[in-house]
């Protein structure tokens, strides 16, 4: 039994590539695995859609691959934090907290998306805590269906913008080590799993010795992932010719 963890697929039916390789992945995992979407499953999630192809196709693979044996768990993302109980329920998974603990052979890990690592992007953590604001989920929620896409797609967009600019100023679109040290201090742990920056990468002793932080990357040209069993942990990026 090993644990995947995934993140930033960005699904979209532009792009159904990527729809494809999220399926392939599931062909490469056995019975009794699992597979950990640490958020940015889709391009944005502004609730269930009955007429969204996408979401219903993530439902059907995600359906099949229970079929096998492999549970699937969800954690949001800064593009489908908007995913509740009764939507993971929906697609067949597992809805996880903003901080999770996995249990590695070198310890605890933290895993979480990423993206409250964002500290010193001022106006982000503003939309941050109004989208985790449940009066204002709830409030969208029940916002007519074609006011939710158009909101959903104008906040995209910004922050697709924002993407770009991540690798010209990192110190204000990159990750606060501050901050990471603060959430490994709360779950006594010396190893992070996140996404979000679109990094793909792992650091040693950031935190001190014998840390380490895995920084997974998008799928685009490229797929990655983090794997870990009673016998190793690993980050692993491949082309994604490889999936098919």
């Amino acid at each position: 039994m090993a644990t995947f963890i995934i993140s930033d697929l960005h699904l979209t039916e532009h792009n159904p590539v990527l729809i494809k390789a999220f399926e392939c992945f599931y062909h490469k995992l056995f019975l009794n695995d699992r597979l950990i979407i640490a958020g940015d499953l889709f391009d944005f999630f502004v609730g269930l859609d009955p007429e969204d192809k996408v979401q219903q196709q993530v439902r059907q693979i995600v359906k099949n691959a229970a079929s096998r044996g492999i549970a699937t768990y969800f954690q949001g993302g800064n593009r489908d934090f908007l995913v509740d109980k009764k939507a993971a329920d929906f697609f067949g998974m597992k809805l996880l907290p903003e901080y999770y603990v996995v249990q590695t052979k070198e310890g605890p890990a933290l895993l979480l998306h990423g993206d409250e690592l964002c500290l010193n992007d001022r106006n982000f953590q503003r939309f941050r805590a109004l989208s985790q604001n449940r009066i204002i989920k709830f409030l969208f929620l029940h916002l007519p269906l074609a006011w939710r896409r158009k909101i959903g797609a104008a906040i995209r967009n910004k922050s697709q913008a924002q993407d770009d600019q991540r690798h010209l100023a990192p110190e204000k679109y990159g990750i606060a080590h501050s901050a990471a040290e603060i959430c490994l201090e709360r779950v006594h742990a010396q190893i992070m799993i996140h996404g979000h920056f679109h990094a793909f990468g792992a650091h040693q002793n950031e935190f001190g010795d014998r840390s380490y932080r895995f920084s997974l990357g998008c799928w685009d040209k490229n797929f990655s992932y983090f794997v870990c069993d009673r016998n190793k942990l690993e980050l692993v990026q491949k082309p994604m010719e490889k999936l098919f």
